[in-house]
């Protein structure tokens, strides 16, 4: 059976109510974290090989995503009304909610200073200005263009991503780059299930501004 529950979106969410905003954001991120990891999963649970360049760009976004989420969730706690929201949330859903807070405290220390950060940057930003130097710094390695074809769609520039990795890594070992990636998506779980239950308890709230509900029979 699917349920869908149908509103006025600026009913439930009032534009003025910074709670509101904060929730509306949230439920963003959410969708945007939720997208990527599943995309991600294949590869962490070892079904799909992780040196393709599809993983190597989900874990980028993925990477990126989840430092802008963080830097957004941290900066609200500070916020009044926002903490007195979070403190009427389970026990559990606040654990998820510290986890996030864990990850970028102490900044200068953190897991998204020290490792998602540069790779955000790596990724956005194109021009970054130690590109060449982190290149120089490399070892040199044997890569490759594949063609299947003459088509676009048929073209593979290997190289590209093995330098994105590279780039990204270093020289760390596999099992260095595995513990990079399982705590990523560790808090990547977290930040979904601290959302999922935020928002739920925020229409629970407001269930009176919901103009009617649907049932779908599957």
């Amino acid at each position: 059976m699917q349920y869908e529950l149908v509103f006025k979106l600026k009913k439930m969410f009032n534009p003025d109510n910074k709670l509101t905003s904060w929730i509306l954001k949230l439920s963003m991120i959410r969708n945007d974290m939720f997208y990527v990891h599943r995309s991600l999963i294949d590869y962490l649970d070892g079904t799909k090989k992780a040196a393709s360049g599809e993983f190597i760009y989900f874990f980028r976004l993925a990477a990126s995503h989840y430092r802008e989420a963080a830097k957004y969730i941290s900066s609200g706690k500070n916020k009044p009304e926002i903490q007195a929201f979070i403190n009427e949330l389970s026990e559990e859903t606040i654990m998820d909610y510290n986890q996030i807070i864990k990850s970028c405290t102490p900044w200068k220390s953190s897991f998204v200073n020290q490792i998602v950060k540069p790779i955000r940057d790596n990724f956005f930003h194109y021009d970054i200005e130690n590109f060449e130097e982190d290149y120089l710094e490399l070892e040199d390695i044997f890569s490759r263009i594949i063609l299947t074809g003459k088509s676009r769609k048929e073209i593979d520039l290997v190289f590209a991503d093995e330098l994105s990795i590279n780039l990204i890594f270093g020289n760390k070992s596999l099992h260095e780059i595995k513990q990079i990636l399982s705590e990523l998506s560790s808090y990547m779980s977290s930040l979904i299930s601290f959302v999922d239950e935020a928002v739920g308890i925020f229409i629970n709230k407001n269930v009176d501004k919901i103009s009617y509900t649907i049932h779908v029979k599957s």
